[in-house]
This record gives structure tokens, sequence and C-alpha cells, in this order.
């Protein structure tokens, strides 16, 4: 296991104004809470956090747009994905975003989650536990993991209510309610994790789904040939802030037939030459 490529957690993002005006600030939030726990554990230099943007412009890069604190810009790694990489220029097409970014990444292990994500010290804290266990190494060899989530209305605004939204997921057992917990399984997760080897093998997200339906069919793939465990049972989960949407992306919801194909071998932008840019 490699000391300076232990993980990589990816986001994929598009400057559509999808979460009406949220986006921004969640994902920013959401980078800085997860750098926050990295650093906690002495990780900074073995665990890489990558932002793929959709249709960047590189005169107007999204991560102008964020407000990391200032000991974590330096360490996130911005990937640009302009019109001219892809001929589908009408929607997101988050599975060949994430596979680009898989297809070249040389970690132990992959995390992909959504720039909503939360994690507390003890979930993360168990996570990197339980990658670095070395008794699971057969298993994590041919098992996909999903990491379920909690549902949290909270609007995140200033410094000041991540402050508190901090305290809250930190304790949230010893409040009177909980939040809608959403378990999901082949999908609706709140994270998906497991071997860059492995996910590699399998040629990564189908690309002939995008927004709605990918992780399903991921986990549905995934389990007709490997494992797939849930890691709830090991106090390992996280936390969705704020959850909206204003149907601005086509979705396959309604649209599922039995035409989709299997990625063939240029998978990922296989022969375009992607910038990775700290």
């Amino acid at each position: 296991m490699s000391n300076n490529n232990f993980l990589s957690i990816v986001y994929v993002y598009r400057d559509d104004d999808f979460e009406q005006g949220d986006g921004l600030r969640n994902l920013s939030f959401s980078i800085n809470n997860i750098f926050e726990n990295i650093k906690r554990n002495n990780l900074l230099s073995a665990i890489k956090i990558y932002l793929v943007e959709w249709g960047a412009n590189l005169e107007k890069p999204i991560t102008r747009k964020l407000f990391l604190k200032d000991e974590f810009i330096h360490s996130l790694v911005y990937v640009p994905i302009l019109s001219k990489d892809y001929e589908e220029k009408n929607f997101f097409n988050t599975c060949i975003a994430m596979n680009a970014l898989i297809r070249r990444c040389e970690s132990d292990f992959f995390l992909t989650c959504v720039g909503r994500i939360f994690f507390n010290s003890n979930t993360f804290d168990n996570l990197i536990s339980f990658l670095k266990n070395k008794n699971f190494e057969n298993e994590r060899s041919k098992t996909f993991y999903s990491i379920s989530r909690f549902m949290l209305k909270y609007n995140i605004k200033s410094k000041r209510n991540h402050n508190h939204l901090n305290n809250f997921i930190n304790n949230y057992s010893s409040l009177p309610e909980r939040n809608f917990h959403y378990p999901g399984l082949v999908g609706g997760n709140g994270a998906l994790v497991c071997s860059t080897e492995l996910i590699k093998k399998v040629k990564g997200f189908n690309e002939s789904f995008w927004w709605g339906m990918n992780d399903i069919e991921l986990g549905y793939r995934m389990s007709s040939n490997y494992n797939l465990r849930n890691l709830y049972n090991r106090n390992i989960f996280c936390f969705d802030v704020n959850k909206q949407s204003n149907n601005k992306r086509k979705s396959q919801l309604n649209d599922l037939d039995n035409s989709f194909k299997e990625n063939d071998n240029n998978w990922g932008l296989r022969n375009r030459n992607l910038d990775f840019i700290k």
C-alpha cells in the first residue's frame, strides 16, 4: 500500500445553478470539511481531493468561486474538462467526467461523493481505519463499498453556520430526533469507495448514462460479479446537507430501455490530454 497515493476523493461539478445558488457554498464547505478530516489524520500528503469541472472555462474556472481555507487552497487538484473534450454539449455526463479521473488516478483507493457531503470526525476516522486494515486486503480486491447518508436540512450561508453544522453532525446521535436516513445499497448513496484497480478493471461508470441512475447501474453491475457491501454496520456513513434541485438537467429516470452499451476502450476520454492544476 502506497504512503503517498493512498486515496483519491473526487467531486464532479458543472456550474449550471442546479442547486439554486447553494451549490458552490455547499461544495466549498464540503471540501473544507473533508480536508479538515484529512489534516486531523495527518494524511494531507497521502490523500488527494480532485474537482472535475464539466464544461469548464479556463478564463473563469470554478475554483475562483470557491471559498476554501487558506491552508487547503494549494492542496485541491482542479481538472477542467472543456467542451472540445466531449461530443455531447447539451447535458452534463457525470459518468464521463468521473471516468476521466478514474482512468488517470494512481491511488490505492477511489472515493466519489457529491458536493453536499460531510463526514463527522468518527465516521471519517472509521473509514480510514477500515481502508488501512490489512485483514481486509483480500476482500477489498473484489468488493465495492457503498456509504449511506443522513439527509440534513440545514442551510449553510456563513462560517458560523458551518461551525454549528460541524457541532451538529459530531453530536447527532445524542439529539432527540435524527434526520432522515437514506440507506442505499446499489444506488442513492452518499459516497462510493473501492479499490482504484477494481473500478478501472470494470471501466468505471457506464457512459451511456449521465445524471440519474448512474450509481444504480454501477451497483447492479458490480454486484453481479463482485461483492457489494454497505459500510453502515461499521459505523461509516455521511451527511447530505440541504439537497435540492431545479430540474435543469436532463435525467434518464423516465427513459430507461435496454439499448445501453458497455463502455469501450475509449472510456474516460482515453486519448485526451487533461490538465491537473493545483
